[in-house]
């Protein structure tokens, strides 16, 4: 039976990728070994030759294209990369200059693909992260790789530690002006390198020295190429790149020789090779059937169990003694004689906490592949609190969530889980130390605004995780008139307001500011994101064919750019067109730019009648486009209709009495006489004589000084 020498070559003019071993091949080599020859598994590495292929490591050229959608493709061009199972790759490239690229892709459904990245990056990758070639260490679980060591040059180099999930490296050693185009990795962990000449290199792992061990006599100076161990017979396959094609060597690292098998066609090209240790000898036991480890619930005592095969690994019929190995994370647990086709179940006693457990069958062939499963022994830590929910009927809200499980896949002690809930905003107490997963919460009456609820899991009393739950509204709509002026909030949302961020970007949206004591809300531009943002006021209650007036307060910081903000009504807080009434209170604000103007506020107004009577938000959308790179403020929200008296400025109807607004308060005057404040329901909000200055908060006030009165809207 042929031993698989798998090889993967990515892109058009693609990276080494190494596909690597699985978990039981990746242990030192504890099997018999066959003398066939392998096939190379590869990824094509020119345009006219992308997927994975397996090509013959003896004799002519031969190709077996395994899968066409390998979605590695051209993304490792330039660079190098390898893989650290049959199913993932992962590398660096520079398909072109000043173009960096961080890569991971699997393969669903096994080695054959089809393929697809889950991690694709390119911003901000640095192109010290860029690798000639990598190769995966099966020992350490480490992906090394040889990188640029300066990001303006390629005359130096050195060893790092790659982290695909991070796109990070850790160097290892000092720099080198040795450029090294392939990179393999041994079964016994020593890395070896080949040189643009043609020199042969160990690679020490700890300190990223090389040691010249003479030349191949052969001088590739072109990038993209890959070189891998077979882990069977110890022998090194590099693949060559040409201004063309290239070929397929073998190299002898003791005798430090390189002998041509073949070259590769013109416009054929294969990089990242891979070969993975065979599983076992054919004349070995197969795997153990049915492997379990379950925890006893008592002390630190698991039960392992499972069944010995009839079958050899190759297939034949297995019987009589054969010798079986239950380890431990990776430590001999228990051993000893089981006849084929027999069932075996012991009690072996371990220590608390996570444990991988393994068995595998041995005869005088060598050992069966291993089967693993992992247990948690004793009880464990609860996972993060999930699944947090809050669900309005009428005034009432079930908050409920799901009970954590363990951390690590263990037991959680149920008896020791307790939990608070508390209503944001303000913090308030609903359940403190229930045992229920579930508490029911009854809403305070008022205006409407967004509520959510916190559920903190205490474990054993100590504070074990926190999470916070969806929003609900509820309360009754505002009324006109209406103003929105934020110092009274500390997050958006308290006071009906609302904030939908549908861009890709988090960090780009309406945020609530404060800057010399005033609140208002903020957005940024970043220069690259498509504006599409919305703020929603409060539910307002309107009445068909009224006229109203809305102003509001910009800040622009820009000479260049206006906002592109478009006002309307909306039946609803959200992105739904359908809730919208037309016409647009403004289609387009003209946001002011010119010098006497920036960074300072500037009122802008409209007159709009909406054409039903109903509850209403007003939405400030900013639409405007990615190259727009600018900072607006929004602030001072009204809403009012026009025909009331009394409206910032109007003062009184009388001499006697002065009243003006600002800054949300009530400024009045009447010499030698006393001024009353009252709210529309009759309460006294403020009293003094000769001068007083009230701030009452929002709304319609009546203010009296003798005969005098003025009506005023805050």
């Amino acid at each position: 039976m042929k031993n698989l020498l798998q090889t993967c070559i990515i892109g058009a003019a693609a990276a080494t990728m190494l596909l690597a071993a699985d978990a039981y091949a990746a242990a030192p080599q504890r099997i018999a070994i066959d003398d066939e020859a392998p096939l190379i598994y590869c990824v094509g590495a020119l345009s006219g030759n992308k997927g994975v292929y397996t090509i013959t490591s003896e004799g002519g050229f031969t190709e077996d294209k395994i899968s066409g959608d390998t979605y590695v493709q051209w993304s490792f061009i330039g660079s190098g990369g390898t893989f650290t199972s049959k199913e993932k790759a992962v590398g660096t490239s520079m398909p072109y200059y000043g173009s960096n690229y961080v890569v991971m892709a699997t393969a669903q459904g096994g080695a054959d693909g089809p393929w697809s990245h889950s991690i694709y990056a390119y911003q901000g990758v640095p192109a010290t992260l860029i690798a000639t070639d990598m190769a995966y260490d099966a020992i350490s679980g480490n992906v090394y790789g040889w990188f640029r060591a300066d990001a303006f040059s390629v005359g130096e180099y050195n060893l790092g530690i790659f982290d695909v999930e991070a796109k990070t490296k850790t160097v290892v050693g000092a720099n080198s002006q040795v450029k090294l185009v392939a990179l393999a990795c041994d079964k016994d962990g020593q890395l070896w390198g080949i040189a643009q000449n043609g020199d042969l290199y160990t690679v020490d792992k700890t300190s990223g020295a090389l040691a010249n061990k003479g030349s191949l006599g052969i001088a590739c100076t072109e990038n993209n190429q890959s070189a891998a161990i077979d882990p069977a017979t110890g022998k090194m396959y590099w693949a060559t790149a040409g201004t063309y094609a290239g070929g397929l060597y073998e190299v002898n690292t003791t005798a430090c020789t390189a002998t041509k098998i073949y070259d590769f066609p013109t416009g054929k090209r294969f990089n990242g090779l891979y070969i993975p240790a065979p599983e076992a000898n054919p004349a070995a036991p197969a795997a153990p059937i049915d492997l379990k480890a379950v925890y006893s619930g008592t002390g630190n005592d698991m039960t392992v169990s499972f069944k010995a095969p009839v079958k050899t690994h190759g297939g034949d019929p297995l019987s009589g003694n054969i010798t079986y190995t239950i380890e431990i994370d990776g430590n001999s647990a228990s051993t000893g004689t089981m006849q084929a086709g027999a069932d075996l179940s012991k009690t072996i006693t371990t220590t608390s906490g996570a444990h991988t457990v393994s068995a595998f069958l041995s005869n005088s062939y060598g050992d069966s592949p291993a089967e693993s499963v992992k247990l948690f022994v004793g009880y464990d830590e609860p996972s993060p609190l999930a699944n947090v929910k809050a669900e309005l009927d009428g005034s009432n809200v079930t908050v409920s969530w799901t009970a954590p499980g363990g951390a690590n896949g263990g037991d959680v002690n149920p008896a020791m889980l307790k939990y608070d809930v508390v209503r944001n905003p303000g913090n308030v107490a609903v359940a403190t130390g229930t045992t229920s997963t579930s508490v029911t919460d009854r809403l305070p009456e008022g205006h409407i605004k967004d509520y959510s609820y916190t559920v903190t899991v205490y474990y054993d009393g100590a504070v074990s995780s926190e999470a916070t739950s969806n929003d609900v509204s509820y309360g009754e709509p505002y009324a006109i008139p209406y103003t929105e002026n934020f110092n009274s909030i500390s997050a958006i949302g308290q006071e009906g307001c609302k904030v939908i961020n549908a861009t890709n970007n988090p960090d780009m949206t309406w945020k609530l500011t404060e800057q010399d004591g005033n609140k208002f809300i903020q957005f940024s531009g970043d220069g690259v994101t498509s504006h599409k943002n919305y703020f929603f006021t409060a539910p307002i209650s309107m009445i068909g064919g009224t006229k109203y007036k809305l102003t509001f307060e910009l800040r622009n910081n820009s000479t260049t750019y206006g906002s592109g903000m478009r006002v309307n009504l909306s039946k609803s807080q959200s992105e739904n067109t359908n809730d919208y009434i037309y016409p647009w209170i403004i289609p387009n604000v003209g946001v002011k730019t010119s010098e006497e103007y920036v960074n300072k506020w500037v009122e802008y107004s409209a007159d709009f009648t909406p054409q039903e009577t109903g509850v209403f938000s007003i939405c400030f959308f900013d639409q405007g486009y990615s190259w727009y790179n600018y900072t607006i403020d929004l602030d001072n929200i009204r809403v009012f209709d026009p025909t009331m008296v009394g409206v910032e400025g109007i003062a009184s109807d009388s001499d006697a009495l002065s009243v003006a607004t600002e800054g949300g308060r009530i400024e009045a005057s009447a010499p030698g006489m006393e001024i009353t404040v009252f709210s529309t329901d009759g309460r006294i909000v403020a009293k003094g004589l000769d001068r007083i200055s009230a701030e009452p908060g929002r709304g319609l006030f009546i203010v009296k000084a003798g005969a005098a009165s003025a009506k005023v809207i805050l």
